[in-house]
């Protein structure tokens, strides 16, 4: 086991209600085996869906790493997504900072036109 602590994520609304549903129903589990048993092994499982998905190199990690970039892309706040995504606000910009829109054109429109004294 490693020190990292575990992120926080708060499920959209729609997924939340999909949770409740099942747990009211009596499920245990929403990871579950194709004969609806529960997974034994999150990485074995997620090997296999991977692989059957077509794309055996992806891992929870590229997930994450995906989804981060396209949050940024789609114009989302940076302080939020570190946030929500449990990472710093220095790894997100080092890691991904360039994928946000308005990098760095942002900072080359702050600078405004001035006039020179004359004279």
């Amino acid at each position: 086991p490693t020190n990292k602590g575990r992120a926080v994520v708060p499920l959209p609304p729609a997924l939340a209600v999909v949770l409740k549903a099942l747990r009211r129903r009596g499920a245990e589990t929403v990871i579950a085996a194709s004969d609806a048993s529960a997974v034994g092994s999150i990485k074995k499982s997620f090997r296999t869906a991977a692989a059957a998905a077509g794309v055996p190199w992806a891992t929870p990690h590229v997930l994450r790493h995906t989804c981060i970039t396209h949050l940024l892309l789609a114009g989302q706040n940076r302080y939020d997504v570190s946030k929500w995504a449990a990472i710093s606000m220095a790894e997100l910009e080092r890691t991904y900072g360039h994928h946000a829109p308005d990098y760095p054109e942002t900072v080359a429109q702050s600078w405004r036109a001035r006039r020179l004294p004359e004279g």
